[in-house]
């Protein structure tokens, strides 16, 4: 698999559990945070500025719209975010969000040898589990 077909495929799971659990399409933050979820899993950069510079330079755009955009997403969808993540009011973020995607991909889905998902892999029902995953 190439590395393009895996930002995609990635990029869709994280969509798909998105969805999965309410967030809504149409916002631009909805991308940004797929994508930022597929970069971190392919690049794994050492800082959150250079998941933002990726995205950005995808969509030529400027960094702080891209963090913008994220972060309107959580504060209007908050509780949907919350309650499916599992995460705090500290660590209500965009890297606390983009990490726990990514982790939950990451442990359950991806394999270790070639960094894909697995090619069995159905994205859809593996989305649905983790959306409804405690």
């Amino acid at each position: 698999m190439t590395d393009s077909n895996d930002f995609v495929k990635i990029a869709r799971f994280a969509q798909a559990i998105l969805q999965r659990c309410s967030v809504p399409t149409n916002l631009d933050g909805f991308t940004y945070i797929s994508e930022a979820v597929a970069f971190q899993l392919l690049h794994n950069p050492k800082r959150w500025h250079i998941l933002y510079d990726l995205v950005a330079e995808k969509h030529d755009i400027p960094r702080h719209c891209v963090n913008r955009a994220i972060n309107y997403l959580i504060h209007t969808h908050c509780e949907d975010v919350k309650v499916n993540f599992g995460l705090t009011d500290k660590t209500m973020s965009p890297s606390g969000i983009i990490s726990s995607i990514a982790l939950y991909i990451e442990h359950n889905y991806l394999n270790p040898v070639d960094i894909s998902l697995d090619s069995d892999t159905d994205v859809d029902v593996a989305a649905d589990v983790a959306a409804t995953t405690d």
